[in-house]
């Protein structure tokens, strides 16, 4: 049981233990909270072509954490170890449970092209790039794709992602964005990601 005051809070054990006096450390558990969970997948293939599953924990505040290590365990198997500070924690506990195979990513660059047009004092620079995301599990996996274009504060400079693939939610002021996908069991699906760059004919630009 829990007795709470406005300073503090204080476990009392619901069973009793035998603690030997032969020095040496024991381990008791002082009780067990049940967490729901909601899972969503996030990869970067600019980066890496990893895909990272992360556990959201929602309404964590009435249960009484303390600061310290946690053991992951996902599917019955143990995965690592993580820290939990409540002091630092915001609406939902993130916890990351790793790499997850299962889901494959690749992202290649397809279009690289620089045009002058006639009697024109701007160039163009087109770059496209493919990502492809297999689902091989047999169940529908929420995810997140991650990817960033240039951004620029000169006014001569403009960029724009008009040929992407739909849903690209961007920042503009840091240029980074992602897709939010549901895919079903051994989906497919191909996303593109367009860039376009018009600034002056004098300046040399090099991705």
């Amino acid at each position: 049981s829990i007795n709470e005051s406005p300073v503090q809070f204080k476990f009392t054990m619901d069973e009793k233990y035998t603690i030997k006096d032969d020095g040496k450390a024991n381990e008791i558990s002082m009780r067990v909270v049940m967490l729901d969970a909601n899972f969503k997948y996030k990869a970067i293939p600019k980066s890496s072509n990893q895909v990272y599953l992360t556990a959201y924990v929602d309404e964590w505040e009435d249960k009484y954490l303390l600061r310290g290590d946690m053991s992951l365990y996902f599917e019955g198997n143990y995965i690592g170890k993580s820290r939990v500070n409540p002091e630092n924690l915001a609406d939902s506990i993130e916890i990351s449970l790793g790499v997850d195979s299962d889901i494959s990513i690749e992202r290649t660059r397809n279009k690289y092209t620089t045009k002058k047009r006639f009697l024109s004092n701007k160039k163009t620079t087109e770059l496209g790039f493919d990502i492809i995301i297999k689902n091989n599990k047999n169940e529908i996996v929420d995810l997140e794709i991650w990817d960033h274009i240039p951004i620029s504060e000169i006014e001569d400079f403009k960029i724009s992602h008009d040929g992407s693939s739909p849903g690209f939610k961007i920042n503009p002021k840091t240029g980074i964005g992602f897709w939010d996908l549901k895919m079903a069991p051994f989906e497919k699906k191909e996303l593109r990601l367009e860039v376009q760059l018009k600034y002056p004919k004098n300046f040399h630009l090099k991705f």
